[in-house]
């Protein structure tokens, strides 16, 4: 247990200055024909439950519970961003597909 304390101890202002460092200077994914995104709009009579089941049977959940990304709360999030929704950040493995500021704010609802 002291050896685990000591390594956090030695490790912790390396911790706190990547995660209070701002990113700016990081460099931009560059939008190619490989990034992609989908929308899919599910249309549900029981939003919480419904979610829950639809992500479920499409295997798209790890079974713990979702908030549903509705377009309000996704819009909610948006407002924080200082990019516009569709502005590609990054890519996603293993199909590569886009990360948006939108399909960030879908996940951080979610």
């Amino acid at each position: 247990m002291d050896t685990i304390a000591l390594k956090l101890d030695a490790a912790l202002d390396e911790i706190l200055a990547k995660l209070t460092t701002p990113i700016a200077s990081a460099p931009d994914a560059p939008a190619g024909p490989t990034l992609r995104v989908q929308r899919i709009e599910i249309a549900l009579d029981d939003e919480w439950d419904g979610l829950q089941r639809n992500f479920a049977e499409r295997g798209w959940s790890d079974g713990l519970p979702l908030v549903p990304p509705t377009e309000a709360r996704v819009k909610s999030m948006l407002r924080h961003a200082d990019r516009p929704a569709d502005h590609v950040v990054g890519t996603i493995a293993p199909k590569m597909g886009a990360a948006t500021v939108e399909t960030i704010a879908v996940n951080a609802v979610m």
